[in-house]
């Protein structure tokens, strides 16, 4: 079974990405997708509360309900192509976390968006797609 990992950040782009593969899903035999929503982590700043350490679940909550509402379009794209996926919620740098949960969830493939940054912005700014592309062995299609 192909095992493919699906950022998703809300974005038309990532739309896109979702789209274009469950186009390909009457080629595939069978695949199963990990829908990834990454969150910036909860500053350290913010953990503490009245001098104490907060719950960080609490402190997450809002992030996770947020991270869900990403979830739905994308999820009525597969659930129409028949594709079966799991959502997941991450805390840390979006390239990084993306790259490492494809590694430790087996993935065969990362299927993302891209904003289509120009070739400059790119060069200064640097993109997600760009960095996971640097960051993984595993193959990427980006759809822009």
């Amino acid at each position: 079974m192909l095992k493919v990992l699906m950022p998703v950040d809300g974005s038309e782009a990532a739309l896109r990405a979702a789209t274009q593969f469950a186009a390909l899903a009457p080629q595939l035999q069978e695949a199963e997708v990990l829908l990834l929503n990454v969150q910036h982590p909860i500053a350290l700043s913010d953990r503490v509360i009245d001098g104490r350490p907060s719950e960080l679940r609490h402190l997450e909550a809002p992030l996770r309900e947020a991270a869900e509402k990403l979830f739905s379009v994308t999820r009525k794209v597969l659930e129409a192509a028949g594709i079966a996926y799991t959502t997941h919620v991450e805390f840390a740098d979006p390239a990084t976390a993306i790259a490492d949960y494809a590694q430790r969830h087996h993935c065969d493939l990362i299927v993302m968006g891209t904003r289509g940054l120009g070739a400059i912005a790119q060069i200064t700014l640097g993109s997600v797609s760009n960095k996971v592309l640097h960051l993984t062995a595993l193959p990427v299609m980006l759809v822009k």
